[in-house]
């Protein structure tokens, strides 16, 4: 995901990719292992690993 603005500094980076992926897909998605890198002018990309919880199973 690309954002306006540069990177923090650590811890402070992740967060701010935290907070990104929260805004953008709401509390349904749970990223985790997040970093913050550098892209072209005044941006940043947030990497980050969406855990997915597995489905229910199924009712007989």
């Amino acid at each position: 995901m690309t954002n306006a603005g540069v990177c923090p500094k650590d811890p402070e980076a992740e967060f701010i990719c935290l907070k990104a992926f929260f805004d953008k897909y709401g509390a349904i998605k749970s990223p985790d292992n997040c970093l913050c890198k550098p892209s072209t002018g005044s941006q940043h990309i947030c990497q980050c690993d969406i855990i997915c919880d597995p489905p229910p199973p199924k009712r007989t």
